[in-house]
Formats: structure tokens, C-alpha cells, sequence
């Protein structure tokens, strides 16, 4: 949500999704919600210099949370009524973790098979073969040096 302190007693930005947008404004008791506009009791909104505070009441019908408190424990519990962005991220997390651990490995359908240990090794030259290199092998035996 966004708010221009000192210019407008309003605040404008959008739901969890930015093709759901929701403008309130306390000082006419308006709410537009995706471009339809609704009217409600100035009483529970509060302004106070660059502030404003609604009732969760209000709150609770705009946006897709149900909002109980206790005043005397001092908690406010919030209850969404839809997923929100965060609970998705993490349940497509799980569905990640579950696919990685169900692979090939894991299927009983396929024999374990031990293929026979081979060692390979490159073979050991002591100098390169004159068919590679035979022009390094002509200069170090025209200059001595190995």
C-alpha cells in the first residue's frame, strides 16, 4: 500500500496480486476494490497526522484474512481465507523435495547391477613418440638440451 503523507488522507496498492487493486480512503469513506467502489463507516478509520488505522473489522471484508484480537493478551491472529504467496512458495518447495526423492534410483522396477571394476590408465612415456611431436623432438637434438 501506498501513501502520500500530507497530500491525501489515502492509501492505493493491491492484494496479492497486482491485477487486484484496492484504494481506501478515510476522509470520504470510500473503498475501490478492482474498480468497484464501495462506501464505509467513516468511525473506523482513524488519521492522525500522516497515519491512518482502520478496524480490522473493515479490513477483514477488503482483504482475503479474517483478523481476531485480544486485547486483554494483546495478540491479533491472522487467518487467511485464500493461500497466500508465501504458503505457495513453500508448498511448490515440498512438490520439488517429493520429485527429487521419487527418481530412477529409488524405482524397485529396475535390477542393481554392479558393473565390474576396470582400472584404466594412460600409458607412461618416458619421452613423447616422434609421430606427435616432431619438430620439439628434432630442436632438442640439434641443441643438447633434453
Amino acid at each position: 500500500m501506498q501513501h502520500r503523507p500530507g497530500q491525501e488522507k489515502a492509501v492505493a496498492g493491491y492484494i496479492m496480486d497486482e491485477a487486484r487493486t484496492i484504494r481506501i480512503d478515510a476522509v470520504t469513506g470510500t473503498v475501490v476494490l478492482q474498480g468497484v467502489r464501495s462506501t464505509f463507516d467513516r468511525n473506523l478509520a482513524i488519521i492522525q497526522q500522516d497515519d491512518m488505522f482502520i478496524a480490522a473489522r473493515a479490513i477483514s471484508s477488503w482483504f482475503p484474512v479474517n483478523i481476531t484480537t485480544d486485547k486483554a493478551q494483546q495478540i491479533v491472529t491472522l487467518a487467511p481465507r485464500e493461500k497466500l504467496p508465501l504458503q505457495q512458495l513453500l508448498e511448490r518447495k515440498a512438490r520439488s523435495l517429493e520429485l527429487k526423492k521419487a527418481s530412477l534410483d529409488d524405482d524397485p522396477s529396475f535390477t542393481d547391477i554392479t558393473p565390474p571394476i576396470v582400472c584404466w590408465r594412460h600409458p607412461l612415456w618416458i619421452s613423447p613418440p616422434p609421430s606427435i611431436f616432431p619438430a620439439a623432438i628434432s630442436a632438442m637434438s640439434s641443441t643438447g638440451n633434453p
